[in-house]
């Protein structure tokens, strides 16, 4: 049946709709949401150390079978499809960088190597222990800091340099041309070919986390939240702790964990502000890759898959 236009129908239908428009017109829009969905995890092997490389992900674990040797391992992730790539006697691995280059603890020489995966040779000796500190790669070059200082070696092999002398750095960063490293609560950067290091930062307590992107430079305090060169970017949280920062991916993010070590949190900015999920204590190394966050801790290697509007770039 075809109604008329004129019909008194048609003219309350119109009127509501009016009315409706009005009322709408001018309301804000809801603010966007931004959620996480755990995806089963990669492996419940706790890993020592974690780094994404392309598409894969690697990881390295060091463990001990009854009274024999310790096994240390590179493990790959393509997909859902977990192997072996590279395995060693009677050390402990440290970080993975770019796929190809791992750090060789032998702690009874103390000493430690970097060991190319693919070919299983030694392309530098370091004179002290990285332990479980980063090790960083640009595509010619490799990073790292130990307990001398910190030294670079180029990936065609050559010999080590040292960019910068000191017996407590902690943490490094890289960003371009300038290599970050922290030890205790002041920061320098030295130039990746070398020269003089210069004072970037003092934070007022230890520095506990460090990282760089884009010509910004972001670090964490004990008990100092976050900040950068003009101010706090995140407020310290009573009883919390920021226990590591990552900007390798396309925004910062950062693990914040309770003062015990437990109840840590994996945070990252968001449209809005701050967006996050729990993620369990002892967690570390975390990755991002724009819509996947990575990380592992007593639970294995998990990962978290973003909803929603992504969250934003760095700030």
């Amino acid at each position: 049946m075809r109604v008329p236009a004129t019909s008194p129908l048609v003219l309350v239908c119109l009127v509501v709709l009016v009315l409706y428009v009005r009322g709408h017109a001018h309301a804000p829009a809801p603010a966007p949401v931004v959620g996480v969905a755990a995806a089963p995890p990669i492996t419940r092997e706790p890993a020592d150390r974690l780094d994404r490389a392309g598409d894969d992900l690697f990881w390295t674990t060091t463990r001990r079978y009854g009274s024999g040797p310790a096994v240390a391992t590179v493990h790959r992730a393509h997909g859902d499809t977990v192997s072996t790539v590279y395995r060693e006697f009677g050390v402990r691995f440290g970080d993975i960088a770019a796929g190809r280059y791992v750090v060789v603890n032998d702690d009874l020489r103390g000493v430690s190597r970097i060991k190319r995966i693919d070919r299983g040779g030694t392309l530098a000796t370091s004179a002290g222990l990285i332990g479980g500190r980063d090790l960083l790669a640009d595509g010619t070059a490799l990073y790292w800091a130990d307990d001398a200082g910190v030294h670079t070696v180029a990936v065609a092999g050559g010999p080590v340099r040292t960019l910068a002398r000191s017996a407590a750095v902690r943490f490094v960063a890289l960003d371009g041309d300038r290599l970050y490293f922290a030890a205790g609560n002041v920061i320098r950067s030295v130039g990746t070919s070398g020269g003089p290091a210069r004072r970037e930062a003092v934070a007022r307590t230890a520095v506990t986390g460090l990282a760089a992107a884009d010509g910004r430079l972001y670090w964490s305090e004990l008990g100092g939240g976050i900040r950068q060169r003009d101010g706090v970017l995140r407020a310290a949280v009573a009883g919390r702790v920021v226990t590591e920062l990552s900007a390798t991916g396309t925004r910062l993010i950062w693990i914040e964990c309770a003062a015990s070590g437990s109840d840590c949190l994996i945070r990252a900015y968001a449209g809005g502000g701050i967006g996050g999920f729990e993620a369990g204590p002892g967690v570390h190394d975390v990755q991002d890759d724009g819509s996947t966050v990575v990380y592992t801790g007593p639970g294995g290697v998990a990962r978290h898959v973003l909803i929603g509007p992504r969250l934003a770039r760095i700030p």
